[in-house]
């Protein structure tokens, strides 16, 4: 497994044998964790045997769903973790021993991101099986009763691979949904397919909604994409980063000003103004970032070494670096005020 994870990672800073060899290497990385995944039921396992994907706080706040090889799992720790306040300013707790209070059977055997919708009442799940089909499965939250599950592009054509990330557009009405087989697609809320980017030359890893009109991407070519929604236009092409751009975020900048906030396997976090392409600043990291939430304070920022870093916005400035774990953390939540979640 560790040696499947350091070719992949080598792969993905050279970039010289394209994304056929990232694909292998996703598909081996992942499917090694599968293999070896087990555990007692009702707990995702305290020494890490199941493999972890995807999480997202659920809408009322209390419990996170995790997504591992079995499907997604809701999980919850108790009265203690649930209070609004702590007297810590952070606190990052290992939920891999925390109990299951509930399972929820998916289509995919690979749940690569979820999403709720604005209101809370809607779960996208997409994933699906590497190198063979993708997907995004919609539930009704929180009774979990299938709305659709949506395989096809505009065509009518079968995915060909899985879909790495996805996200509703404010309105609650449409959604993006990023894929490694190179597209972006806008889905209606009926699953119909409204327009289709095509402007990436290798696997996307993220999409998000900017507004009702614009998305934005990024991917294993090293560049954001901005997107009108209208007509499927590439508005520009954002190239600073050298290495994969894992993972994009909006945030809030000063006067009401929304900025975009890119992570790197180049080690940098960018922060833009995709509005005009402009590049503000940008900040090194100690280690390679593989997940990035929104925090209090600014921005929470996972690394390959098993260290949070946490970043000032829009200042980009590194606050502190916490080791937290020995190994790479999959995912995380904010639970409450002060308190994270990490798997």
């Amino acid at each position: 497994m560790r040696c499947c994870r350091s070719m992949g990672g080598w792969y993905l800073r050279e970039d010289r044998f394209g994304a056929s060899l990232a694909a292998l290497w996703w598909v081996l990385a992942i499917g090694t964790q599968f293999l070896c995944a087990q555990g007692p039921n009702g707990a995702v396992d305290s020494i890490g045997l199941r493999s972890i994907t995807a999480s997202r706080i659920e809408p009322s706040g209390l419990q996170a769903l995790v997504a591992t090889e079995g499907g997604l799992c809701v999980v919850s720790k108790g009265a203690e973790t649930n209070r609004a306040e702590t007297k810590d300013p952070v606190r990052y707790e290992s939920a891999r021993s925390f109990p299951i209070s509930r399972s929820i059977q998916c289509s995919f055997s690979q749940i690569n991101s979820l999403d709720f919708s604005p209101d809370g009442g809607r779960l996208l799940i997409a994933g699906g099986d590497p190198g063979q089909l993708g997907g995004v499965e919609c539930i009704e939250w929180p009774s979990s009763t299938r709305l659709g599950l949506f395989q096809t592009e505009d065509q009518g054509r079968a995915l060909g691979d899985v879909v790495t990330e996805v996200d509703w557009f404010p309105g609650g009405s449409q959604w993006v949904e990023s894929h490694w087989s190179g597209w972006v697609l806008v889905r209606r809320i009926d699953g119909s397919v409204r327009v289709k980017f095509g402007g990436h030359t290798g696997p996307v890893l993220s999409a998000i909604a900017w507004d009702e009109q614009t998305a934005i991407s990024s991917g294993l070519d090293q560049t954001i994409k901005v997107w009108r929604v209208a007509d499927g236009v590439q508005v520009r092409s954002l190239d600073n980063h050298t290495g994969a751009v894992v993972q994009i975020l909006g945030c809030d900048g000063p006067g009401d000003k929304r900025l975009l906030v890119s992570a790197g396997r180049d080690r940098t976090i960018r922060l833009w103004d995709p509005a005009i392409g402009r590049l503000i600043r940008f900040v090194k990291l100690p280690e390679v970032p593989v997940r990035m939430e929104l925090s209090d304070s600014g921005l929470t920022v996972a690394l390959e070494n098993g260290s949070i870093c946490e970043l000032s916005l829009p200042s980009l400035r590194i606050d502190q670096t916490v080791s937290i774990s020995d190994r790479r953390i999959a995912a995380m939540v904010q639970t409450s005020r002060g308190v994270w979640w990490f798997w």
